[in-house]
């Protein structure tokens, strides 16, 4: 994966609600810092924020429990820990249901089979669409 630019359509002001989803990636604030997850249909992978740059990164937590189904957050049920669902939910919900159940096995690498996959079939489908336009 490569660094993202500084002006990435990423970026989020701090302003702005602890979760958001663009065009592009679900933004947010995790415990390690200020990150990207790239949406299924557009550039699927994972960066954080650091010193103002976005870096690649490869999450090592499950995302998704038994039939590919995403995890809530864990924490008390504030109205962050509902807006922080509500946007995992529309995040996860755009990666296919055959492929959430798929990756759901692999524990810890779930995230890392999730890129594998998208690398092998999601991007060369997209770039297809996109020749087809």
């Amino acid at each position: 994966m490569n660094a993202l630019p500084r002006t990435s359509p990423f970026i989020v002001r701090q302003a702005e609600p602890c979760w958001r989803m663009t065009a592009t990636a679900l933004v947010g604030q995790s415990e390690i810092g200020r990150v990207a997850y790239g949406r299924w249909d557009h550039q699927f992978g994972a960066w954080v924020e650091q010193d103002g740059d976005w870096l690649p990164f490869c999450p090592s937590i499950p995302f998704l429990g038994k039939f590919g189904v995403w995890l809530e957050p864990k924490g008390e049920r504030t109205d962050r820990w509902y807006e922080e669902r509500a946007m995992k939910a529309a995040y996860f919900n755009l990666i296919p249901t055959f492929v959430r159940r798929l990756a759901s096995a692999h524990g810890r690498k779930q995230w890392q089979w999730l890129q594998a996959y998208w690398n092998t079939h999601a991007s060369a489908n997209s770039s297809k669409e996109m020749q087809n336009g």
